[in-house]
């Protein structure tokens, strides 16, 4: 995530702790933060035995009463929960608990295209090869047919929202560490209807990737995404930066002005087919630019067909395993530890407690689930009445020994020791008595429980959220 919120990304080696939960989601550790959002890795239980690692996204609370605010924050959910494609990362759940606005995603452990860049940078024996500049071609395809899905994005009557993502820098696509991309924050996304928020003479985004005609003030289409990606992917197979300068003013003027060299100047590797795709989505005249994402997307598919190099997943999982060696298995034993984390059944929000309304975030609860990931279960039955004989006679047990001690004449110095033996037996038959009573009642809870209707558990889909916005 960036702007609006942060960017969700696994941080593998950040210690494990359990905060707290929000409704059905238990926050383990942040994982990003920015200036209006915090990001959590949570484990989300949907029933007992049912759950799955999540990123939570929670707005700032001192943002959240801020009305403007929470509306961008949910105008982002807007955009991101209607997209549904496999390169875009997910968002599963919308809404308010306790008092704390969230976005719930899918948890994308891996690297940015950014860190993998600066990973590939320092291991020149990797990217100098043939293969280099097939998988950089590869993942970027991914990327653009999900910015694709984005573009388009249409309303209930069927007319193109008309979405820009306006970020859809390396730093915002995902590589999972199955070899999966994601593009992922909406945050500072334009679409038809989408609450305003940037003053006349801003930009948003990232200085060096922003298109001309967004500099210029001029109106945006889904050409500006394709300018940004290809800005990316040229500096992906370069490895180095286009039009970063030393200062915002020397980096416009770079991109308005200065010549753009091919990839292949600074990275021999990049056979020219790549280079003339990467140029023609980096015409400064939009309508002589790459039309859309889709369009690169297939250009660069045709190169990697041709390229007589495999680009399979798999291929994506071994580079990765290369560049960030043993960062995969870290990456699983840390969602491992939050998916073990113990789980309190937190309460339902008081919010929708009080309106008397289903929340989608109230865990699903079961008084005869059997124990299952946490949860503790209820005795029933034959377990019930074995328990309640194994007491009576650990109580007649302690009964009779109790006897035999009185009994018993005393030896010297044995007055000690029988006093000790007595409160003892007192201890256990208090214990077992005890024992026997709350086993009664569970016994009569779940009696209770089994005779009662039938609940009703409503739960809403991300799409059924309510509108709104906000950043990833």
């Amino acid at each position: 995530m960036s702007a609006h919120g942060a960017r969700v990304a696994t941080h593998d080696a950040t210690p494990m702790t359990h905060g707290p939960s929000l409704g059905r989601y238990q926050l383990a550790h942040p994982i990003a933060s920015g200036g209006a959002a915090t990001v959590y890795l949570a484990r989300a239980s949907f029933a007992p035995g049912v759950s799955r690692a999540v990123a939570v996204k929670c707005l700032h609370p001192h943002l959240a009463r801020r009305r403007d605010d929470v509306a961008m924050f949910l105008d982002e959910a807007s955009v991101a929960c209607r997209i549904t494609h496999p390169n875009v990362c997910a968002v599963l759940d919308v809404g308010q608990v306790d008092g704390t606005w969230l976005i719930a995603m899918e948890h994308l452990a891996g690297v940015s295209l950014a860190e993998l860049a600066a990973a590939a940078a320092q291991r020149p024996e990797l990217t100098r090869t043939r293969a280099w500049p097939v998988l950089v071609a590869q993942m970027v395809a991914d990327a653009c047919e999900g910015l694709h899905a984005a573009h388009e994005l249409r309303d209930e009557s069927g007319r193109l929202l008309d979405v820009v993502h306006r970020d859809a820098t390396p730093q915002n696509v995902m590589v999972t560490w199955d070899g999966v991309v994601k593009v992922v924050d909406f945050g500072i996304a334009v679409a038809r209807g989408r609450v305003p928020r940037t003053e006349a003479g801003m930009l948003r985004g990232k200085v060096s990737f922003v298109s001309p005609e967004q500099m210029r003030g001029q109106p945006l289409d889904r050409r500006s995404d394709v300018w940004t990606m290809a800005v990316g992917l040229w500096e992906l197979l370069a490895l180095r930066r286009l039009f970063a300068r030393r200062s915002d003013t020397e980096t416009f003027d770079a991109i308005l002005t200065h010549p753009i060299a091919a990839p292949s100047t600074h990275a021999p590797m990049v056979p020219p087919g790549l280079d003339a795709i990467v140029l023609a989505a980096l015409q400064r005249d939009p309508a002589a630019r790459t039309p859309s994402a889709r369009a690169l997307a297939t250009s660069l598919r045709a190169f990697v067909a041709v390229s007589g190099v495999s680009s399979t997943t798999a291929d994506v999982v071994m580079l990765l395993d290369a560049l960030f060696p043993g960062r995969r298995a870290q990456a699983r034993a840390t969602e491992a530890r939050a998916l073990g984390a113990r789980t309190e059944r937190p309460a339902a929000p008081t919010s929708s407690a009080a309106l008397g309304a289903p929340s989608p975030f109230a865990p699903v609860s079961d008084v005869s689930a059997p124990e299952v990931s946490g949860f503790r279960a209820i005795p029933t039955g034959d377990a019930i009445e074995r328990m309640l004989a194994e007491l009576a006679t650990l109580a007649e047990r302690a009964r009779a020994y109790v006897r035999q001690s009185t009994d018993a004449p005393l030896a010297p110095g044995e007055t000690a020791f029988r006093w000790i033996a007595w409160a003892l037996a007192a201890v256990l038959v208090v214990l077992a008595l005890s024992l026997g009573a709350r086993s009664l009642a569970r016994a009569s809870m779940r009696a209770v429980a089994l005779d009662a209707p039938a609940v009703t558990v409503s739960v809403h889909a991300a799409g059924d959220a309510p509108s709104a916005a906000a950043d990833r």
